[in-house]
């Protein structure tokens, strides 16, 4: 009768009929080790790990084969390129800085908001800007206390930011004590800075330096006020 039965319940494919609690456990414990989450028909099983051909040819890292380069599209400016955003393109600071940075890939080098590193290349950079009269650059201003308006200003990049701040700026919205209303510097046509609020809408430009932005310099970033 029990031969009989195993026959019948084998036909019927009951899968647990072999196992004791203890080997579906095992069975169970061994599928989640190898990574394999697809269950079978029945509840607490799951189906084997499907094991590749021994020809198989595993798939070759994304830029295995492929040069680091800057995107396609830029404008070599001196060692740099540069990318400047279209019209109707216009973005918050976190957003045009997040846009820059996904014009990298596995690739390309990464890219980032650009940030001009002295004069020329600041006054270079606003004469290719033209006629759009100002963009956002990588240049931020971390608000450790109540301190100077030029105070505390880095690159995207790490370190301390190069300014050309216009005649009159940093001015924090015109206020008497610095009071972290304007942290974020935009560069207009004739290569001078601005310090502004980060929730303007504005043009930006890209870099393409080989520099990627960097993790400790984005944690010092103001956040983005929820409106």
């Amino acid at each position: 009768m029990r031969v009989a039965l195993l026959i019948v319940l084998a036909g019927c494919g009951f899968k647990g009929a072999a196992l004791g609690s203890g080997d579906a456990d095992v069975a169970f414990d061994t599928a989640l080790v190898t990574g394999d989450t697809r269950t079978g028909g029945d509840a607490g099983m799951v189906d084997a790990p499907t094991t590749p051909p021994a020809d198989a040819t595993p798939d070759a890292p994304p830029d295995a084969s492929l040069p680091k380069e800057c995107p396609t599209g830029g404008q070599k400016l001196g060692a740099n390129t540069f990318y400047f955003s279209s019209n109707g393109m216009d973005k918050k600071w976190w957003e045009a800085e997040a846009a820059c940075e996904a014009m990298g890939t596995t690739s390309t080098l990464p890219v980032h908001l650009a940030v001009p590193t002295n004069k020329g290349e600041a006054m270079q950079l606003g004469s290719a800007l033209a006629p759009t009269p100002w963009a956002w650059l990588g240049v931020v201003q971390a608000v450790v206390a109540l301190e100077g308006k030029d105070d505390n200003w880095f690159a995207i990049t790490g370190g301390t930011a190069y300014r050309n701040w216009r005649v009159g700026e940093p001015s924090d919205g015109g206020n008497a004590v610095e009071v972290s209303a304007e942290n974020f510097a935009q560069l207009y046509t004739d290569g001078t800075m601005n310090d502004t609020k980060g929730t303007d809408t504005l043009h930006y430009i890209c870099e393409c330096d080989g520099l990627a932005a960097d993790p400790a310099a984005k944690l010092l970033v103001p956040l983005e006020p929820p409106f």
